[in-house]
């Protein structure tokens, strides 16, 4: 809609060209004094994987997941649930056809790929020590970490869940660079 309105404003005959945009202010969700106030100083774990950009609809809903996920603060003894937060991952909520394993198969589902995001997060929480709550494997290895290092969710049936064992707040940052999936855990 955006990019409609500037083509058709663009007036090749003049320049310098001047084109009307309207703008919107965007503001932080957390800020650096709400982190500081929580007593988050630093980095405490951090850990990636990385995925094939070739399948676009899997890496649409890594993306998703994330974004979903990012930012999120974890206050002391709180638990943190995977499903709680992203929900069903149907495609009613955005999510595409990808990839899953159901039943030891592999079959066509919408959110295909949302389980490197419980898996990359699941690393992060066992580098930070954190009280592992619930967690279930693949019914067939994965190929983003070694065996026994994966945590599949299904809404309803499977999460990735972990409590926040230390006496201060944990913010889980989560980032997408091409095709690489970092989890970071910040705390003190």
């Amino acid at each position: 809609q955006m990019l409609d309105k500037v083509i058709t404003e663009l007036d090749w005959s003049s320049f310098p060209l001047k084109i009307q945009i309207e703008t919107e202010d965007l503001y932080p969700e957390i800020t650096i004094s709400q982190i500081l106030d929580r007593g988050i100083i630093g980095e405490i774990a951090t850990a990636s994987t990385y995925f094939d950009l070739a399948a676009a609809n899997r890496s649409h809903n890594i993306s998703l997941a994330a974004k979903k996920l990012d930012n999120i603060l974890l206050a002391p003894e709180e638990i943190f649930s995977f499903n709680q937060i992203v929900g069903k991952a149907g495609l009613e909520d955005g999510f595409k056809e990808a990839p899953v394993i159901v039943n030891d198969r592999v079959v066509m589902g919408p959110g295909g790929g949302i389980c490197q995001v419980s898996t990359t997060i699941y690393n992060t929480a066992l580098w930070a020590g954190l009280g592992i709550e619930e967690r279930h494997n693949h019914g067939l290895p994965v190929g983003y970490v070694a065996p026994g290092y994966d945590a599949t969710v299904a809404y309803n049936y499977k999460d990735l869940k972990f409590r926040n064992d230390t006496p201060f707040y944990i913010l889980i940052h989560l980032q997408v660079f091409s095709n690489e999936l970092k989890v970071t855990f910040f705390g003190d």
